[in-house]
């Protein structure tokens, strides 16, 4: 587990390593663990930009709340539980069917109580990373995909399997599962920056076999998320400092003549 010292240099205020410091031990007891050298050496990696984002926000849930409801979508009056790095445990047996647990999970679950009721976000970000190119295929997908009573289209299956809209089917496919579970609303949010062209291709490839895409399928940028945040005097001056390392790209561009 990396030392406090080592959190310190890479999030970005000590709220955040609070929740990061008691987030890893449960991680581990899960089964799950996050990825030291992402975690703390390397600044260009989604992982400490959710634990900065979520974990900060988890300290400030009130003033958080209204940063939500003003970004998301969705009614957000109440933040109830945020919990990054997470795949719940019964949706993912589910998901990977004969072969044991399902690798996927969410780089932050949010629940949210709102003016039409509960919710479950699964939040994915990215920020230098692409969407995995990767092609996950499993008979339990198709399974889910197919139901009835599940968010996609018909045949949606095999057009989500491409390696441009896997990644995203396959959190998509844990929300619906997860969100059934609890009782509550789910959607996924995909949170980058606002240039990220493949989380734009993905969510419009996803978008067109949902059939109810604005319910369940939103693309957020974290310009807006700070721009909004920036007006909460609470979350000011954490706002600046998510935005010098995030946000404002000024010191790496080429020197002019």
């Amino acid at each position: 587990m990396p030392d406090s010292a080592q959190l310190r240099d890479q999030l970005l205020s000590s709220e955040a390593v609070r929740y990061t410091e008691r987030r890893l031990p449960e991680l581990a007891a899960e089964g799950r663990a996050a990825e030291p050298v992402r975690l703390v050496r390397n600044m260009l990696s989604s992982q400490p930009l959710c634990f900065s984002l979520f974990g900060h926000f988890d300290a400030h849930r009130a003033v958080a709340a209204g940063v939500l409801d003003a970004v998301l979508p969705w009614s957000v009056e109440e933040i109830e539980d945020i919990v990054v790095e997470h795949a719940p445990a019964a949706a993912a047996e589910r998901l990977g069917g004969q072969s044991g647990p399902d690798h996927s999970a969410f780089d932050a679950m949010l629940l949210l109580r709102g003016v039409n009721g509960r919710l479950m976000i699964g939040v994915e970000t990215k920020y230098t990373e692409p969407f995995s190119r990767r092609r996950y295929e499993k008979a339990s997908y198709t399974e889910i995909t197919d139901r009835t009573d599940a968010w996609f289209l018909p045949g949606a299956a095999a057009v989500a399997a491409a390696p441009a809209t896997n990644q995203l089917w396959r959190n998509l496919m844990l929300a619906q599962e997860s969100s059934r579970d609890a009782k509550r609303h789910g959607a996924v949010v995909v949170l980058t920056v606002a240039k990220d062209r493949g989380a734009r291709t993905a969510v419009a490839g996803m978008r067109g076999l949902l059939k109810d895409p604005d319910a369940r399928l939103c693309h957020v940028l974290l310009e807006d998320v700070i721009d909004v945040a920036t007006t909460e005097p609470s979350l000011a001056d954490w706002a600046a400092r998510f935005s010098r390392r995030y946000l404002d790209l000024s010191l790496a561009a080429p020197p002019t003549a």
